[in-house]
């Protein structure tokens, strides 16, 4: 979260218009192809991560993402970047290509 938070100040001390790409991994163990293996409880988290981000209410749930997370830490970032929340959360798209959680989306500030 202070990355995030951090990232926020030094943004806002620029007249530029700046735009911030996070790229992460969900869950990596949703399908038995996946690299970390098949577990079925990876699911609902990755459900969960999804919602999370696709609804511009719900930036504290990044907070606290568990370790199967694969890219937590990243998402930890854009939860202090975007706090309290962003003006709009728009999804773009959530699959699982191989077995791991990906989500596509574009919020504004």
């Amino acid at each position: 979260l202070a990355a995030g938070r951090a990232l926020r100040a030094e943004l806002d001390r620029t007249d530029d218009a700046v735009g911030v790409l996070i790229v992460a991994d969900g869950a990596n163990t949703l399908t038995a192809a996946a690299p970390g293996g098949h577990d079925p409880d990876s699911v609902p988290v990755q459900a969960a991560l999804d919602d999370a981000l696709a609804a511009k209410d719900r930036v504290a749930d990044l907070a606290g993402l568990p370790d199967g997370i694969v890219g937590r830490v990243a998402y930890q970032v854009l939860a202090g970047l975007a706090e309290p929340a962003p003006r709009t959360a728009e999804e773009r798209y959530r699959g699982a290509p191989y077995g791991v959680g990906y989500f596509v989306g574009l919020w504004t500030p």
